[in-house]
């Protein structure tokens, strides 16, 4: 809705779709497995592939920008402008996400007595899905709230970063480290804080990029 909006072609945005989500959906389970799960790729190299069996948010994050450059090279047309439209809507769609994860209770996070801790085996925990999901709440509507008017490529893809990364580097200091399931740390971090650094200085790099530009017109789709 918000592409037609905006001018864009419904057939190349839903095949920009596509690519975006069909990759970014394998590249979820292909960072979760590797990085989280390293011993059942030693012992089985197709457990790559199994893509029913794990996901990573982050991973997909990975995939999706891969399908966006994908796109890019097969079909000659920026895709800037189109991942920016998507990020728009974004939030909003992982707040419903991180609702799945509260219901599963699938990200336990330290031992605690506060009056929101999560009852799991073995007394209540903090549940950093349930943690995430009210933190994006805001989010969202400040996602909603900027789209009332124009802005220039790149302004959501930024802003999503430079919020986002910030808030998932804490959290996951809150990660459960005594269960069988606890994330893996690597030079005392988990991937997805590495992770996080990384979008972080992608957001900063594309918001000074684009800083001061005029909102630009969708580009011509493609053939």
């Amino acid at each position: 809705r918000q592409a037609r909006k905006l001018g864009f072609g419904e057939r190349a945005f839903m095949s920009f779709s596509f690519w975006v989500l069909g990759i970014g959906f394998f590249g979820g389970h292909f960072f979760d497995t590797l990085f989280y799960y390293p011993e059942r790729v030693a012992e089985n190299p197709l457990q790559l592939f199994a893509v029913w069996n794990g996901l990573s948010s982050f991973g997909g994050f990975m995939g999706a920008v891969l399908g966006a450059f994908a796109w890019q090279w097969r079909y000659k047309v920026p895709m800037l402008p189109y991942g920016d439209v998507v990020c728009s809507s974004f939030p909003i769609g992982w707040m419903f996400g991180r609702m799945g994860c509260t219901v599963a209770h699938d990200h336990p996070g330290l031992l605690s007595n506060a009056w929101y801790a999560v009852q799991y085996p073995g007394g209540g925990r903090l549940d950093l899905g349930l943690i995430e999901m009210l933190l994006t709440i805001p989010l969202a509507a400040a996602f909603l709230y900027w789209r009332r008017k124009p802005h220039p490529w790149g302004f959501y893809l930024s802003r999503f970063a430079l919020l986002y990364a910030p808030v998932r580097f804490g959290l996951d200091f809150l990660r459960a480290r005594d269960l069988a399931i606890s994330d893996n740390r690597y030079a005392g971090l988990t991937p997805a804080q590495w992770l996080a650094m990384v979008l972080f200085g992608a957001g900063l790099w594309v918001a000074l990029k684009f800083r001061g530009r005029e909102p630009q017109e969708p580009p011509k789709p493609p053939r």
